[in-house]
């Protein structure tokens, strides 16, 4: 299998757990999509020791810096257990993995991230498609809240808006570029899956997902001035398209058909987040500069009242505090180094395309990706953006088109050809060979983790006053602190 149809089966296989995996469930939603994101990150990761060139010292500082504070934070801070150090080797590993997927698509020709696109619309597309049949059943049924039943296939909202952030400021490049964009057929659907998409995003009430796309949206016009305009016009008349699809679907037939229908209110308060965001705060200036260790979120003894007397969350609904609780301010800063580096390389795209140095395709696929990683970002501050799997399934995809297209300033197919011979790619080899190592060694503690987590569940469900708090897994407030876990219990392996 060639590298290309090597990268579209893995998008693929990316798009379709992240949307459809609920239609043939193995072990859970959850639980599958992360099995399949862990599987990805495990044949990716080594192939970034492959492609590994000079980076420059910025990207190179903040990436080694998060690995650091995470390392310490996870050895010295925290009475850490083996299934408490999958979690920590997760985000290293998944920003390796992003950096091999973008390699392999970086060999490609520049036409191929268009074609990838077309593959992550296509995925939304049947999501669409199959939206009408759970409408109607509703419908039918005389359901009075639709929002309980779409959107489907995620257990909670929260998990389908954060998917909603990557994918809606994409949709319209899938008409402007691609192999199919002058197919009529194809823009007929892509505007049918346009309006279903932002018709659920409307329906659903996602706060996080409409400040993170406007946000998004804005900072990609600012950079990019004029050259965003087509996109624009296109995203505006797919929303649109969701807004009349939201009066007929969610206003006109529910009055007419449902009983007594009810609609879903948009929130004007936090969702009680900020005792969260205390409570992860306090638990950051503990071992300032770095942790208390992964997962320490669920295990750490309270600190603040308010949260104490709070309803308990696997996570403090937001990425940021939640790294800075567990592994540090130095994390976040090395992440926030990578940021800089990334908006520097913004930067000289734009002036390549002020100077007309970047094709029509090139220019909107920044313009695009730029919009839909900031708004996910964005996002990333008030929910588990970086963390849920369907997210990050399809986070892997688009950060890679992203760091593909941001780093294609080298000619890569010269890269390429001399990647994969010579003895001087010989230490290359051992590299990739000692990290995919490492990788079997911590997807078998992951298969080890999700076991233990199932043996813990019916104790948990049993004797814990808690509801199930998602995170790793679905039942993801495993491990906890000692005074709710059985006496008995032998399935946590303190180091």
């Amino acid at each position: 299998m060639s590298a290309k149809w090597f990268v579209i089966f893995l998008v693929g296989l990316a798009v379709l757990a992240a949307l459809c995996v609920d239609l043939y469930p193995l072990f859970g939603g959850y639980a599958d999509r992360r099995f399949v994101l862990i599987s990805i990150m495990l044949v990716m990761a080594p192939v970034t020791m492959l492609a590994v060139r000079s980076s420059g010292i910025v990207l190179s500082s903040g990436f080694w810096l998060f690995v650091g504070s995470v390392a310490v934070s996870t050895i010295f801070f925290e009475d850490v257990s083996r299934l408490s150090f999958v979690e920590s080797f997760f985000y290293p590993t998944l920003l390796l993995a992003v950096a091999g997927l973008a390699f392999l698509i970086k060999l490609q020709p520049l036409s191929f991230p268009g074609t990838l696109i077309s593959l992550v619309a296509a995925g939304a597309m049947v999501y669409a498609f199959l939206t009408p049949a759970i409408y109607i059943f509703a419908v039918l049924d005389d359901v009075s809240r639709l929002d309980q039943f779409l959107p489907w296939g995620f257990v909670n909202i929260r998990y389908w808006s954060q998917v909603a952030s990557w994918l809606l400021p994409l949709l319209p490049l899938a008409v402007m570029a691609g192999p199919l964009r002058e197919s009529r057929l194809w823009r007929l659907g892509i505007a049918i899956t346009a309006g279903v998409w932002w018709w659920l995003l409307i329906m659903s009430s996602a706060r996080g997902s409409l400040v993170g796309i406007v946000l998004g949206v804005v900072i990609a016009v600012l950079l990019f001035g004029h050259h965003a305009r087509q996109w624009l016009t296109v995203l505006g008349t797919q929303i649109s398209y969701g807004v009349l699809a939201w009066v007929m679907l969610s206003v006109v037939i529910p009055f007419l058909f449902i009983e007594n229908p009810e609609m879903r209110s948009i929130g004007t308060d936090t969702s009680g987040r900020i005792p969260l965001w205390r409570e992860a705060w306090a638990m950051s200036l503990v071992n300032f500069p770095f942790g208390m260790g992964p997962q320490s979120w669920l295990t750490h003894e309270l600190i603040t009242s308010a949260y104490e007397e709070h309803r308990k969350m696997g996570h403090p609904h937001n990425m940021y505090l939640m790294w800075a609780a567990e592994y540090g301010w130095l994390a976040v800063m090395g992440l926030v180094l990578i940021g800089v580096s990334v908006l520097g390389r913004l930067f000289d795209l734009r002036s390549r395309m002020q100077r007309h140095a970047l094709s029509y395709e090139q220019s909107q696929l920044v313009i695009v990706l730029t919009a839909s990683v900031t708004a996910a970002m964005i996002h990333a501050g008030a929910s588990a953006v970086l963390i849920a799997p369907a997210s990050m399934l399809t986070g892997l995809v688009v950060g890679s088109l992203f760091w593909a297209v941001l780093s294609r300033a080298e000619p890569a197919e010269v890269e390429g050809r001399s990647l994969f011979s010579g003895s001087q790619n010989r230490p290359r080899y051992v590299a990739a060979f000692v990290v995919f190592s490492f990788l079997v060694v911590w997807y078998m503690e992951v298969v080890h983790y999700y076991q233990a987590m199932r043996v813990d569940e019916p104790w948990y469900l049993e004797n814990v006053p808690q509801s199930k708090q998602p995170r790793f897994w679905f039942h993801g407030n495993f491990p906890r602190r000692n005074e709710l876990m059985p006496e008995d219990n032998d399935q946590i392996l303190v180091k």
